[in-house]
């Protein structure tokens, strides 16, 4: 007989900040989110190399506003209840300081979803958490600024007043010398 394949299926409200998860608020250029849906990945895959592919597993995502269509640096596909996709917003979706309604098309091995609308803002901060603890480094030692001993195996202690923190948070909105898409911040600085 003949199979055929299922297309990909954005939640409602599916597209979120790849940090906070919350719902209902924009995503920001640059930022990293998160993609749920069904027949969203056929395999686990991930990525391996900077700058990030546009492809990961046969997974494609595309953003769209207008006649713009613009390929999301990619970080993670698979499969699961719901399907999960980790990609970073394009820059150049919208222009900066602006809020507009874009599309999002996710293609799983050459069948695409149906679009799906997200609003992209100036910014949409989210500060990744680990069980419920945000990722806070202590610049000077490099440890977890969290309670002493909350991770097996890691040095970790709280910080202390005039301790210089690194928080690690996605959807700050525009900066000075954006990276290309995929790419890490220090090819910025570079340029």
């Amino acid at each position: 007989g003949l199979g055929f394949a299922q297309a990909a299926s954005i939640l409602d409200g599916g597209i979120v900040n790849g940090a906070s998860f919350a719902a209902g608020q924009p995503i920001s250029g640059g930022s990293l989110v998160s993609i749920f849906g069904t027949h969203l990945a056929s395999q686990l895959a991930s990525a391996d190399s900077i700058p990030l592919s546009t492809q990961l597993g046969g997974v494609t995502v595309q953003f769209q506003n207008g006649t713009t269509t613009i390929n999301a640096p990619l970080l993670f596909a698979g499969p699961g209840n719901p399907d999960l996709i980790n990609a970073q917003v394009p820059w150049e979706i919208v222009p900066p300081n602006t809020t507009q309604t874009v599309n999002v098309i996710v293609n799983v091995n050459g069948v695409a979803s149906a679009p799906k609308a997200v609003t992209v803002g100036p910014f949409s901060p989210g500060i990744f958490t680990v069980n419920g603890m945000a990722v806070v480094v202590n610049n000077a030692d490099g440890t977890l600024a969290w309670p002493a001993g909350s991770v097996q195996g890691l040095t970790t202690h709280p910080a202390k007043l005039h301790d210089v923190m690194i928080i690690y948070a996605t959807g700050m909105g525009a900066v000075a010398n954006p990276p290309a898409d995929g790419a890490n911040a220090e090819s910025a600085i570079l340029r």
